[in-house]
């Protein structure tokens, strides 16, 4: 179990006060923990990878174990403390050993020895933690490169899945409810677009800054045949003010009852073409933070219709304005039909286009990760029960469902595939995690971390001799480490208190975040789950979900064959050769709103959008090569590259070259 209340220190602990009884309520340590390794004297810190590591223990297996080795590792000089982070993202529900060996030596270049409490405790120490710790070093016997045990904490992880597996079990039990968009008022929810003059979306406000009527267009639909509107029925897990979940005195405790309903807004584009006998394949777009239904997803269905596809997009939660919001239908003939296309703002930013799905805390994004997992198991068994068919009038194919998840999208994307047996094939398009580690990186994240940090007393910039952070101008500076980097030697005063803030929240994001659950997409997949195909797109200098949180989650997934990486700066470059300006930010080049504005967005766009729709259509059996898709002024060129040939930046933060900063 985590640590106590009286037992937290800021400035050696991996936890900070404050975020212990959420710890407390967790079943064991993270699966991307903060390790900390302390001597009683100063070390060579150029020794510290060559004699920590973590070994994997379990009842029955090998004698000698699979070493995991250290990474992103910080020597602070005055404690005489290391800390870093394993290598690869643990498994959870498991038992590790991390052991410090003759391997590290001190100054003097002598190896280190053991301290006289752990050899106590080997010996045969009573104390109730030293049995365990006895067992497990019993159980690794260290081959000769890896030296003697000096040092060794025995530690289990949680069980980061459980909420997410049982909430989806809860969500099946119940009958799905869907009903028309338009039934309030009367009004068909089903629309030839052939018919339509017109798309309305009011979004009914309080302050004068968000709009309050926006117009679908109609010219980005171009091989749509119809729109559909619905409201499904989702149980809402959330609290209406906090905007969080309240777990009780155990994250694990099985949920036991539904919670209140709420009705959630989708809508669906459906090809021109007719379907084939199993009625048209889903795509189930899960959009982006600061989006809505009607954004990105809007800008790919033409795509995704040409190639047989329905498009299915749901309100997130926190996001699409406010609750009165709807759509009008105009229509050729002087019809006006109104759906209800409520908002699902949260808490008092009720009206917003975020709306509370991110908090200043500790658990920030993750419980309306949770929540949109939960929406999404919902619409995935009304598609499967063909309530949603029957209530609009539509042929969708039940057991033809797939998932394309867009930055956010992308992020809680992950939770839901890694648990829902349903989804063929996925594609991810600039994901990343963990949701702390983009928030301390990302220039657009940025605020949400100050936000903690000011929460937690955590600026350090005005302490004596503390830099400002490279790439920000604010009170904050943790000594963030990149991983493969040579060990770096603390010299910023104040960042380990820092860093242990954002290890704590890290720690407790892991319920729903993508770190925990990526490696059940393929590697390995939760019971009942088959391993699914796995599309990875992402770009060079991503300003909103950083490179090293983009790979990070590739690694975690194992899904290196099939990711796809944009050259950005050359293709801003190639851009500007032929007279274009309007390649500025690399994170969004899938598809948003402004992706059709210039031949350089409407090349990379629909190369990676044609490159998702093939994936998906081959079942996630095909690797789309999307150079060769791209049209003027890209042609001929190799923007895209995949993991093999990824430059080593890719572990570095960096601004592209056409951001103005």
């Amino acid at each position: 179990m985590p640590p106590s209340e009286d037992t937290c220190d800021l400035s050696s602990s991996a936890v900070v006060c404050g975020n212990q009884q959420l710890l407390n309520t967790l079943d064991g340590f993270s699966e991307n923990p903060r390790l900390m390794v302390c001597f009683s004297g100063p070390v060579n810190p150029d020794t510290l990878k060559a004699g920590i590591f973590i070994f994997p223990l379990n009842a029955s297996g090998p004698s000698v174990r699979t070493a995991i080795a250290i990474n992103r590792v910080l020597y602070d000089d005055t404690s005489n403390c290391t800390y870093a982070k394993p290598d690869e993202v643990l498994a959870q529900d498991t038992t590790y050993l991390l052991v410090a060996t003759s391997r590290v030596k001190d100054t003097s270049g002598n190896p280190v020895s053991r301290a006289p409490e752990f050899t106590r405790c080997l010996a045969g120490d009573p104390a109730p933690y030293c049995p365990s710790l006895q067992s497990a070093v019993s159980a690794v016997r260290l081959q000769p490169q890896f030296g003697d045990i000096q040092g060794a904490s025995v530690f289990t992880t949680m069980t980061a899945t459980a909420w997410a597996q049982a909430a989806r079990t809860l969500v099946n039990l119940a009958p799905p409810h869907v009903t028309p968009a338009g039934y309030r008022w009367g009004s068909d929810s089903t629309f030839d677009l052939s018919e339509v003059s017109s798309l309305i979306w009011n979004t009914p406000q309080s302050a004068p800054t968000l709009p309050t009527a926006q117009k679908i267009p109609l010219n980005a639909l171009e091989g749509v045949g119809k729109v559909a509107f619905g409201l499904f029925t989702s149980q809402n897990f959330l609290d209406p003010k906090a905007g969080t979940i309240t777990f009780g005195q155990s994250s694990y405790v099985p949920i036991g009852s539904l919670p209140s309903p709420t009705d959630v807004s989708f809508h669906v584009f459906l090809p021109a073409t007719p379907p084939p006998p199993g009625g048209y394949p889903v795509v189930l777009w899960g959009h982006g933070l600061g989006d809505n239904q009607f954004g990105a997803s809007t800008f790919a269905a033409s795509t995704l219709a040409k190639n047989g596809f329905a498009t299915l997009t749901i309100e997130v939660t926190g996001q699409g304005f406010g609750s009165d919001s709807s759509v009008i239908v105009n229509t050729k003939k002087g019809g006006s039909f109104k759906e209800d296309t409520p908002g699902r703002g949260v808490g008092n930013a009720a009206l917003g286009a975020i709306a509370g799905c991110i908090v200043n805390g500790p658990i920030g994004t993750r419980d309306c990760n949770l929540q949109t997992a939960v929406d999404l198991f919902a619409i995935t068994h009304a598609i499967r029960t063909s309530a949603v068919q029957t209530t609009l009038g539509l042929q969708l194919d039940p057991n033809r469902i797939y998932y394309i998840g867009q930055s956010e999208g992308a992020i809680f994307g992950t939770v839901f595939n890694a648990v829902d047996p349903n989804i063929q094939a996925v594609a991810l398009s600039v994901g990343g995690g963990s949701s702390v580690d983009i928030a301390r990186t990302a220039i657009t994240g940025r605020l949400l971390a100050l936000g903690y940090a000011q929460q937690k007393g955590l600026f350090n910039v005005l302490l004596a001799g503390a830099p400002p952070q490279p790439y920000y101008n604010d009170p904050m500076n943790d000594n963030y480490v990149f991983r493969d980097q040579p060990v770096v030697i603390n010299k910023v005063p104040g960042s380990v208190a820092v860093q242990a803030g954002f290890e704590s929240a890290d720690w407790l994001q892991m319920l729903g975040d993508p770190l925990s659950f990526a490696s059940h997409l393929k590697l390995d997949p939760l019971p009942g789950v088959a391993p699914k195909p796995v599309l990875f797109l992402f770009a060079k200098g991503d300003i909103e979900v950083p490179n090293p949180a983009n790979s990070a989650l590739i690694r975690a997934a194992g899904i290196e064959k099939t990711s796809w990486f944009l050259q950005f700066d050359q293709a801003v470059a190639a851009a500007r050769a032929a007279g274009y300006n309007d390649l500025s930010n690399p994170h969004r080049l899938l598809s948003y709103p402004g992706v059709f504005d210039s031949p350089d967005q409407q090349s990379i766009a629909l190369a990676e959008q044609q490159q998702v729709a093939t994936f998906l259509a081959k079942d996630g059996q095909a690797n789309p090569n999307p150079n060769p898709l791209l049209t003027a002024p890209f042609r001929g060129l190799q923007l895209f590259v995949t993991p093999q040939e990824l430059p080593e930046q890719l572990n570095y933060f960096q601004i592209p070259p056409s951001y103005p900063h």
